[in-house]
């Protein structure tokens, strides 16, 4: 909030930390409501979105982006490692189905306008795939890509060991780092169709005022 004064949009925003299961908002509140890898960390996703459907006024849309499992999922060890890899560097409780999550958003009282996989968004349009940041570089003017290398993925760590050691940065950004890279090794390498994808999901209160 600060943040916004000294921007000059205060009277355009404002932060307010809260539980998504428990929105500390009164009901009918919104005119819509989005959320970017977020409800993927809920326990319970229809709880979740029933929150979010609580502080909507009637008529108005939530959008949703997360990660999802496509059918391309087959369970094998390999599809397994991944999807634990993606859940221990994303911090997520469980990657579930698309068919889960769109469940989920329905059974919670959602009418669903639009469902689809985010993956192929940028290849449909002729742009880059979503996972091009996370890609491998050799340029050292391109980030975050430059540091997944084999060299940073080497080096970066011991460098941040020696900052920590001098205090600067404060504690934790190795182990930090050590998330970023198993998502990234997970992600990397499933750039086919099996890979767990990002999924958009856009869903009306059905309510009328």
């Amino acid at each position: 909030n600060a943040l916004c004064e000294s921007e000059g949009v205060a009277h355009l925003a404002k932060l307010v930390q809260g539980d998504f299961m428990a929105l500390p908002f009164g009901d009918a509140t919104f005119d819509g409501v989005y959320a970017i890898e977020a409800t993927c960390h809920a326990p319970d996703r229809a709880k979740c979105y029933s929150e979010i459907l609580r502080v909507l006024k009637p008529g108005a849309s939530f959008a949703c982006y997360e990660w999802c499992l496509t059918d391309a999922y087959d369970g094998s060890d390999r599809h397994k490692k991944l999807k634990k890899d993606i859940e221990v560097g994303d911090g997520l409780p469980d990657l579930v189905h698309t068919s889960v999550c769109t469940k989920a958003l329905v059974d919670a009282g959602f009418e669903l306008v639009e469902c689809r996989d985010c993956a192929e968004d940028g290849l449909l349009d002729g742009g880059e795939p979503w996972h091009t940041p996370l890609l491998p570089s050799w340029n050292p003017f391109v980030w975050p890509r430059f540091q997944f290398n084999p060299v940073m993925f080497f080096i970066m760590p011991k460098l941040l060991t020696f900052f920590e050691l001098a205090r600067r940065p404060s504690d934790g950004p190795d182990f930090a780092l050590s998330f970023e890279r198993t998502t990234t090794r997970a992600v990397c390498p499933s750039r086919g169709r099996h890979e767990p994808s990002n999924a958009a999901n856009i869903s009306r209160n059905g309510a009328r005022a």
